[in-house]
């Protein structure tokens, strides 16, 4: 899985806000999860994870399983 650290040396699209989204999207389609599990299969920091996950959800890219793991969505 692509990391943070990795992101801040080798921007895939050049949009960082973009690259950090699809990490924690690539990272969520492998399984869902919670908030915590999420920083760490990402390496983002929390406040990140947070505000991305919480938009994501938002807009329906995202969507919380009955466990509150966040899972992708049908948006």
């Amino acid at each position: 899985m692509l990391g943070y650290h990795s992101l801040d040396m080798d921007s895939v699209s050049g949009v960082g806000v973009l690259d950090k989204v699809m990490v924690v999207l690539r990272s969520i389609a492998d399984r869902p999860q919670a908030l915590s599990q999420l920083q760490a299969s990402t390496g983002l920091p929390r406040a990140t994870v947070h505000r991305l996950a919480f938009a994501l959800e938002s807009h329906g890219v995202l969507r919380r399983d009955v466990d509150d793991r966040f899972e992708l969505g049908h948006g």
